[in-house]
């Protein structure tokens, strides 16, 4: 077993993509979580094609832990329209850590766009997220199509994968096992290493076959209905 993740050795700027439900909001939450230890953890949700589990919807207990977290806002907390933050280019140009958050296909992606300039000048890594037990994401050729898409989209290339193969409730470690025997396929496929793999914090000790990084997962974010 690899052992625990440690989220200092990642740039300034770390920008998570993937398709919707993938679970780039909760890891985006956890990686905050790890690297507020330091203070200064900046957490902005880019995610605006009308998801039901968004870090919006965790304000409260994001910021309860002392994360600074940048949406839409206010009155535009639960709206699907694309509201994008106007503070977003100041935290990218400060001295923050930064986590963003993109929205769940390549269209999503696509608000990267007008922040390309910025992050070609700062330290920053563009990681996609996937999880095999997700829609139309159950095979190496769909995650590659989901992947390269975002890459067209967002006009930046992904640099490494995140494994996060989990089926809610019903995950284990054989769901786990079977899930990242996929994402370890897509990663030979495109030559991208895997950078992590989140697992529920329940199930790490369960998983000591993983040679990955492993991030424990909390869980932060509920659908709308049960706030």
């Amino acid at each position: 077993m690899e052992g625990l993740l440690n989220v200092r050795l990642f740039p300034r700027i770390l920008v998570l993509a993937g398709p919707s439900g993938a679970g780039k909001s909760e890891i985006s939450a956890n990686l905050a979580l790890n690297l507020n230890l330091d203070g200064n953890v900046v957490l902005i949700d880019l995610d605006l094609i009308k998801p039901l589990f968004r870090l919006r919807n965790a304000r409260g207990e994001i910021q309860r832990l002392k994360i600074q977290l940048v949406t839409s806002g206010g009155e535009w907390d639960s709206s699907d329209l694309p509201v994008i933050p106007a503070e977003v280019n100041r935290w990218l140009v400060s001295e923050n850590r930064v986590i963003i958050d993109v929205g769940g296909d390549g269209q999503g992606a696509r608000i990267l766009n007008q922040y390309r300039d910025i992050l070609g000048k700062q330290n920053y890594l563009t990681l996609f997220v996937a999880n095999p037990y997700r829609p139309f994401s159950q095979t190496v050729q769909s995650l590659e199509v989901q992947l390269e898409s975002i890459e067209e989209q967002a006009s930046m290339k992904v640099k490494g994968l995140v494994s996060n193969p989990h089926l809610k409730e019903h995950t284990n470690p054989e769901i786990i096992k079977s899930g990242h025997a996929i994402v370890e396929e897509l990663s030979e496929k495109l030559g991208l290493p895997i950078f992590f793999v989140a697992v529920r914090e329940d199930l790490v000790p369960l998983v000591n076959f993983l040679e990955v990084p492993l991030l424990p997962l909390k869980f932060f974010i509920r659908p709308p209905w049960e706030y």
